[in-house]
């Protein structure tokens, strides 16, 4: 009696003789039956716990797939609120783009692709505009520049030519 206690397998193997003896005294048709009901329930015991494992996996990776979107679309919305944020503040001193110079290699010849130019352009004291009249943008410090030194100068936005009056003065004099 203490026997099964200490020692587990002795109550597995008395539990096994006393099965194998059993089944030894059953007729060969009911043996057979046994041995089919036996790999049935083996059988069976394997494709649910398949079907279970399964089902779980299925589940777990819905809830990661779902947990992954959920902080990817989180943290596209915090970047893009701080990206915004970040525009309002810096809106002030965001520097203008300068004017891209593009060259065309077309049979050889290189073309230097200009801003265009509306039909009219507009004379203005260089020391005292800051703005163009067209687009309302702030001139850069490029514009300005060249608004100076060579007398004209194109808006970087809406490409608007403006004439410096101090300039043709100077020249018609």
């Amino acid at each position: 009696m203490f026997d099964g206690i200490i020692n587990p397998f002795y109550f597995i193997g008395t539990q096994w003789q006393m099965f194998i003896e059993w089944f030894l005294v059953q007729p060969l048709l009911a043996q057979i039956i046994i041995v089919a009901g036996v790999f049935t329930l083996i059988a069976g015991t394997i494709i649910l716990v398949y079907y279970i494992v399964k089902g779980l996996i299925y589940v777990l990776s819905h809830l990661f797939k779902a947990l992954y979107r959920m902080l990817k679309a989180l943290a596209k919305g915090i970047y893009n609120l701080f990206k915004k944020f970040y525009n309002l503040i810096t809106e002030d001193t965001i520097k203008p783009k300068e004017q891209k110079i593009v060259y065309y290699n077309i049979n050889k010849e290189i073309k230097v692709k200009t801003p265009r130019s509306n039909n009219y352009s507009l004379l203005v004291d260089a020391s005292k505009v800051k703005f163009c009249s067209k687009c309302g943008r702030k001139f850069s410090k490029t514009v300005k520049d060249f608004l100076n030194s060579r007398g004209s100068a194109y808006c970087d936005k809406c490409g608007k030519k403006y004439i410096s009056q101090t300039r043709t003065i100077e020249m018609e004099s």
